[in-house]
């Protein structure tokens, strides 16, 4: 625990970071959003950090006039990088967002996603991913359908693509509850272990969430630990972790008590429920 170093950067857009990397070099890759115009409108922001803390690279990616916040990034294997968060012109249309980068951060292509793919209109963002054995990766998020705004009836969305973009499928979960994705990790059985919040009230508020999903997309069980409330506006900062022996944990950075958000963890079996 000892410090073995502290860097500061001078950065002419200063970043808002939901991403990092080790880079194989002893370097970083940082990812996260950054504010270009001053005006509450944000992109996706990647770069490069060498050995001695120096800036070697800094990518911006534009598309005005939308807002872009990027939450989560990834090294692909062909060893460029993938960043994937929300997009939107308005406070209510936000789509997936997902970008595709070389080595260097150079644009391969860009995709938005939504739940148009099965005839919904919604409001939706990706908050994590992982890659599949198959070569393609599973994105996880959530959806609040157009219909639903008045009720504000979060579900947990998932699509699955491939290397270059494609949707394989994509599903949408509905518990019963008001669901919001936020972080996805393989299991040993092929399939996926979800992380997220659920409540039945407010939805700033909510408790952690577990799902565990087929390699379909289909729920085998679900967990809620309603002893904990999450504060939701802080939502990347809830995680779940698979480990080796198949047990698994779930962690929070923020959850409400009486002065503060402190963090939570907590660590399960095979499954919650004693399957």
């Amino acid at each position: 625990g000892e410090e073995l170093y502290s860097w500061q950067f001078q950065m002419e857009y200063e970043p808002i970071i939901h991403g990092l990397l080790d880079d194989g070099e002893g370097g970083y890759i940082v990812a996260g959003y950054t504010e270009l115009d001053y005006r509450s409108r944000y992109d996706f922001m990647l770069f490069k950090v060498s050995t001695e803390g120096e800036i070697e690279w800094q990518r911006i990616y534009e598309d005005r006039p939308r807002d872009q916040k990027c939450y989560a990034l990834a090294m692909m294997p062909d060893e460029g990088y993938m960043l994937v968060g929300s997009t939107g012109e308005n406070n209510f249309g936000n789509e997936v967002n997902v970008i595709r980068t070389d080595e260097e951060g150079e644009l391969i292509w860009q995709e938005h996603y939504g739940t148009e793919f099965i005839d919904i209109r919604a409001n939706e963002g990706g908050y994590g991913f992982v890659s599949t054995d198959d070569g393609n990766l599973v994105i996880v998020g959530e959806t609040l359908a157009v219909d639903d705004i008045d009720e504000v009836n979060y579900n947990v969305l998932m699509i699955k693509i491939d290397p270059d973009g494609e949707v394989i499928w994509m599903e949408v979960i509905d518990l019963g509850r008001k669901e919001r994705g936020r972080s996805i990790a393989l299991t040993m059985d092929g399939g996926y272990l979800l992380s997220g919040f659920s409540s039945v009230g407010r939805t700033d508020i909510g408790n952690p969430l577990m799902i565990k999903i087929d390699n379909l997309g289909i729920p085998v069980w679900s967990y809620v630990q309603e002893t904990v409330s999450s504060n939701t506006n802080h939502a990347h900062h809830m995680s779940a972790i698979t480990h080796e022996d198949r047990t698994f944990s779930l962690i929070s950075g923020l959850t409400s008590g009486v002065r503060g958000f402190p963090s939570f963890m907590q660590k399960f079996g095979r499954d919650p429920h004693g399957v």
